[in-house]
């Protein structure tokens, strides 16, 4: 009984595992959030067009 409940809660993890975004996570995604974390700057520390670059950094961390 207790090695079969193991075996579930192993599987069952295993699963919630596989099924995040964290496993699937690439180099690519990375880099744009990176970008998207570099807009952001620009636009509230630098004060680079801020209407334009805070919804575009945004979205390029929402989307990644």
């Amino acid at each position: 009984m207790n090695l079969l409940l193991e075996i579930n809660i192993s599987t069952a993890l295993n699963e919630v595992w596989k099924s995040t975004g964290i496993v699937n996570f690439t180099l690519g995604q990375a880099i744009m959030i990176g970008i998207g974390l570099l807009l952001l700057f620009l636009a509230i520390k630098k004060d680079f067009e801020p209407l334009l670059l805070v919804p575009m950094g945004m979205g390029a961390i929402f989307a990644n």
